[in-house]
């Protein structure tokens, strides 16, 4: 059997989880992002497998060493469990196919920074907007440190204004419109700090 192939019930749950939308997902910028991420980390995938629920539903499960908790309460381990597999073969046991166009996908060793929707009623979540709510982690050649998302950082800071949690960290107002005209990488640090200071932004100030 060839196609991607899900059984009735696995639809069901596909559309009660509110994932349905994996390959028609509404543009977010970073300030939305923030806002509605139950969770955000940077860390390193120390494992992935594709594997099947109690329900039988397809999912990947994901080990990640967690090394900045930006927000939310996490561990020094993180496990995140998204809907459909990695591989893009029929699965053996089925022969159907269970993967998610548009789902983001984590290598073992990869560092990520991920801000992740909270997890539904049957374990599961995704990064906020999919592949704009996951970030890979490099290094160019000079050594700097980048963060780049699933969309090339596309539209990430469009409506956004350089100034408030921009200015708080320390965001060069011409760099911060490049990015909005053009996208492309940003340096890890400058993401990072930002992302905390529009987490600060948002946080009673007696919790700060």
């Amino acid at each position: 059997m060839t196609g991607t192939k899900w059984g009735a019930g696995a639809i069901a749950v596909l559309a009660s989880v509110g994932l349905s939308q994996a390959m028609t997902v509404r543009p977010v910028n970073l300030d939305q992002m923030v806002h509605e991420a139950d969770r955000v980390i940077v860390g390193r995938v120390l494992a992935a497998e594709d594997t099947f629920d109690q329900k039988r539903l397809p999912i990947t499960v994901y080990r990640i060493r967690v090394e900045d908790a930006i927000k939310g309460e996490v561990g020094t381990t993180l496990e995140i469990r998204q809907l459909g597999h990695r591989s893009k073969q029929p699965n053996p046991e089925t022969g159907r196919i269970f993967h998610i166009p548009g789902m983001p996908l984590y290598a073992p060793g990869e560092s990520v920074l991920l801000l992740l929707n909270q997890d539904s009623r049957l374990g599961l979540t995704s990064p906020v907007g999919m592949m704009q709510g996951s970030f890979r982690l490099t290094k160019d050649q000079g050594g700097r440190e980048l963060a780049l998302n699933g969309v090339g950082n596309r539209g990430l800071l469009s409506g956004m204004e350089p100034g408030g949690a921009a200015r708080g960290a320390g965001w060069d107002p011409s760099e911060f419109q490049r990015l909005v005209r053009d996208g492309g990488a940003i340096e890890r640090g400058a993401l990072v700090a930002l992302i905390r200071s529009m987490v600060d932004e948002g946080r009673p100030a007696n919790d700060r």
